[in-house]
């Protein structure tokens, strides 16, 4: 019998230009999407820490990779759909029963379905914006999810998992023809890509094998202005310590800017967080320095998702003397590497069957590739995970003088949506 293989690519590039703002509020949400919110969350924490190495510049987004392997998870069976649940937390913390699939499908539904309406209306607006030839102030930022499933025209999906994804993910379901037509096929997927992610990321596969049964596919796109921008004009050398080392001081562009910001102290952590919010307030970009200039190590393995999600919304306003450097970095994982332990369907012995009619098939390759950018305008980030079978208070003046937040030591980032308290990206500078 023939072996049908699953390989699956998870590549994420991300870009970070400007903003920032405070405390998470999960108020309002319903139960299965405050559920998929909260694994999420944990699950960022957890394979962060397998992924970002200590001397490394990291950014990884949790969303889309737990995005693509919960359509994934849709094809697992027994052993290895449960397995798979406990890997990405999908559990009830009181009674450590696994989550159903009805209702982990019902919270990706509505976050999907949220996420792609405020899509809509972006684009809406930046099509009346580009017609009228002038700027819409009211315009907030992109974020935009997709999904894909390519099946090659030997493959044949089974009904039950093409209505869950479609419904559940948005998933675009598409054929080809792998084994005849690599070529065409290759490009046309390459294509989806760059359109998904604004020509950030070109392309993931160079050729798809013959072989290749399925690939799975999701795109994250996030671009924004900073809520209150930083002037070029008074962006201005200044000293970074490179993993934290005193003898391993760089000059580094430094932008500046004196306003009221959400900060907090953190005594648990050893640290400082400042969080910058995007224009409209709705996604925040958070900073947690250590007061250790050598601390990220360490940092790195008291943060959770709880002492996180209290030091958040801790935060208070004050009045910030910010120190922030410009930055760019890109980062390729190969998660079949990096991912120990891994779950059953990440292994030779997975039970896909739920997926499509045939026999066998194994998850042989997932990617995970990034790129950030931070600069006084705003941020742009994408992630794009392919599997493939073979709020910001504009305030009064303070008359107490600023707190000084200078960034010039390694230091843990965080992309999040204030409006669900979602965790989209995380990330660490080491060095510059």
């Amino acid at each position: 019998m023939q072996t049908r293989y699953v390989v699956e690519a998870l590549i994420i590039l991300s870009i970070l230009l400007t903003g920032l703002m405070a405390s998470n509020s999960t108020q309002g949400l319903d139960l299965s999407e405050n559920l998929v919110i909260q694994s999420n969350n944990e699950f960022s924490f957890r394979i962060y820490n397998m992924l970002a190495k200590d001397d490394n510049n990291d950014i990884i987004s949790s969303f889309s990779i737990i995005s693509a392997l919960s359509i994934l998870m849709n094809g697992a069976n027994y052993k290895t759909l449960d397995n798979l649940k406990t890997f990405l937390g999908f559990q009830n913390k009181q009674t450590n029963e696994l989550i159903s699939d009805q209702t982990i499908n019902n919270g990706f539904q509505t976050i999907n379905g949220l996420y792609e309406n405020k899509s809509i209306e972006y684009k809406k607006h930046l099509n009346e914006t580009q017609e009228d030839n002038r700027y819409n102030e009211d315009l907030k930022h992109q974020l935009n999810i997709a999904n894909l499933v390519v099946r090659n025209d030997s493959e044949v999906l089974k009904q039950k998992f093409v209505d869950a994804i479609q419904l559940a993910f948005r998933a675009q379901v598409d054929r080809a023809d792998f084994k005849h037509n690599a070529v065409a096929e290759t490009d046309k997927i390459n294509q989806w890509i760059r359109k998904q992610t604004n020509n950030k990321i070109q392309k993931i596969f160079d050729i798809i094998d013959g072989q290749t049964s399925l690939i799975l596919l999701n795109a994250v796109y996030f671009k924004s202005d900073w809520e209150g921008k930083f002037k070029q004009s008074i962006t201005n050398k200044s000293v970074f310590y490179n993993n934290g080392h005193k003898n391993s001081n760089v000059s580094v562009d430094t932008m500046f800017r004196t306003g009221d910001y959400f900060y907090f102290s953190s005594q648990e952590l050893n640290s400082r967080l400042i969080e910058l919010p995007y224009k409209g307030s709705e996604m925040s970009f958070v900073i947690i320095l250590p007061n250790d200039r050598n601390g990220l190590s360490t940092l790195k393995t008291r943060i959770n998702a709880i002492n996180f999600d209290k030091a958040f919304k801790s935060v208070n306003i004050k009045y910030v003397k910010l120190f922030l450097p410009k930055f760019k970095s890109e980062k390729e994982y190969d998660l079949m590497k990096d991912i120990n332990p891994k779950p059953i369907a990440l292994t030779t012995g997975a039970d896909l069957s739920r997926l499509s009619t045939s026999c066998d098939q194994t998850v042989t390759q997932i990617r995970h590739k990034t790129f950030i950018s931070v600069d006084e305008e705003g941020t742009e980030a994408v992630a794009v995970t392919p599997v493939e079978t073979y709020h910001f208070l504009r305030g009064f003046k303070s008359i107490v003088p600023p707190i000084e937040f200078r960034v010039d030591h390694p230091f843990l980032y965080y992309i999040i949506d204030k409006t669900n308290g979602m965790i989209m990206f995380s990330g660490q500078i080491n060095k510059l």
